[in-house]
């Protein structure tokens, strides 16, 4: 469909027009000091033409993964169980998009973005990532186990990580009787109820997360003194 589009084109000076004309000023313009064109146009073309070119500039990266909150929980103090949600923000207008969140060195149990289960595929060789598919804001929930090493009453937790600008990271404790240290951590902040503790942590962007505590002499297990051989020959 197509319609009109009258442009008129008027131009009006006062002084100079008017003395070229021999008017004086203020004077009405002459006929032929009147332009008016006719130009057909389509409908889309029009709009395009009012609304202004649009912006084809690119994002400098088509995603990021700007927050992550990682939650860990015990309830022996070796077992250990991690809930993440991370915080996705995609400009890629590809009909997919792989953003990479974890690194492969963790026992998935369940992944959800924006509420709906979600696969992850592996990519680059020693991480997973999820694909999105639009643009916009998005939240991934993970759960996973991560490695334990726990020796001597002392037990570390260390996982690979997709470094975020915001990471935080909360540890709840059945014990309230120890202390959660994390090495790489900005901040640490500890509470202490009856027979629980949770520790609260804001870690710098990194590639891995790492976090220990000590276990109660109570829950430290016994080895036997045969074990103990074996285990050092």
């Amino acid at each position: 469909m197509y319609v009109r589009a009258l442009i008129l084109i008027s131009f009006a000076s006062i002084l100079t027009i008017g003395a070229a004309w021999g008017a004086t000023p203020g004077a009405a313009l002459p006929e032929a000091a009147k332009v008016t064109a006719s130009v057909d146009v389509d409908w889309q073309t029009l709009l395009d033409w009012m609304r202004g070119a649009p912006d084809t500039q690119q994002p400098p990266t088509p995603w990021t993964v700007w927050s992550a909150d990682y939650h860990l929980t015990s309830q022996q103090g070796t077992d250990v169980r991690v809930e993440a949600v991370l915080r996705l923000h995609v400009w890629s207008q590809e009909r997919w998009t792989a953003v990479p969140v974890i690194g492969s060195g963790v026992g998935l149990a369940e992944s959800r973005l924006n509420g709906a289960p979600s696969a992850l595929v592996p990519w680059d060789g020693d991480r997973f990532a999820v694909l999105v598919e639009a643009p916009g804001e998005h939240e991934l929930r993970l759960i996973f186990h991560p490695r334990v090493h726990a020796q001597d009453g002392v037990v570390n937790v260390e996982f690979p990580v997709v470094p975020t600008p915001l990471t935080r990271m909360t540890v709840d404790l059945p014990f309230a009787q120890t202390r959660v240290e994390a090495p790489g951590a900005a901040e640490v902040s500890m509470e202490r109820a009856d027979e629980t503790l949770t520790a609260r942590m804001v870690f710098p962007a990194a590639d891995a997360l790492a976090v220990r505590w000590t276990l109660p002499a109570a829950q430290v297990p016994d080895v036997p003194a045969e074990a103990a051989t074996l285990a050092a020959t």
